[in-house]
């Protein structure tokens, strides 16, 4: 496969995103509606040695949940489980809770889960296969698109491989 630069991968998602889909003679079927409703967290820290870190992302899905039935989907800006225990017990978890949601999910990887504390950090490879292999999504390196109700939602992951995380 080809590799892209950055402004490459920005350049075709904005090419991609302006350029209509059709085949042959056949119209592009318009969506129900075109609005985009999204709920947009960040820095969640979940924490399995703090079980209120765990209780308020549990809640926080429950909420959203019975208040927020029509979200086309919940995005998820990094920091998102701040990765310090042994093996892959946090990411599993956090997962595990996250997608209880009743829309599709997306995430950015944040410092805690590229660069934690301890030699049992999430590598770029387990993040992509655990948190970016969702339908209709398409992966560059890092980053993410996915297109819903005509709107493209781009998920750029900044984060510099063993360098973000600072120690106290």
């Amino acid at each position: 496969m080809a590799t892209l630069s950055r402004r490459d991968f920005f350049k075709g998602a904005a090419a991609i995103a302006g350029t209509p889909l059709v085949a042959g003679e056949a119209k592009q079927e318009k969506p129900k509606h075109n609005s985009l409703k999204v709920v947009h967290i960040t820095d969640a820290h979940m924490d399995l040695s703090d079980p209120d870190s765990v209780e308020a992302l549990k809640m926080a899905v429950s909420y959203l949940n019975k208040h927020y039935t029509d979200l086309d989907c919940v995005l998820f800006g990094g920091d998102n489980f701040n990765n310090n225990m042994k093996a892959d017990s946090d990411d599993l978890v956090y997962k595990k809770i996250v997608e209880k949601l009743h829309c599709p999910v997306y995430h950015v990887r944040g410092n805690k889960e590229s660069s934690p504390a301890n030699d049992n950090r999430i590598r770029l490879e387990e993040f992509k296969k655990l948190f970016m292999s969702y339908p209709g999504m398409t992966v560059e390196g890092k980053d993410w698109a996915v297109e819903i109700n005509g709107h493209l939602i781009l998920g750029l992951d900044s984060c510099i491989e063993n360098a973000n995380y600072v120690l106290s």
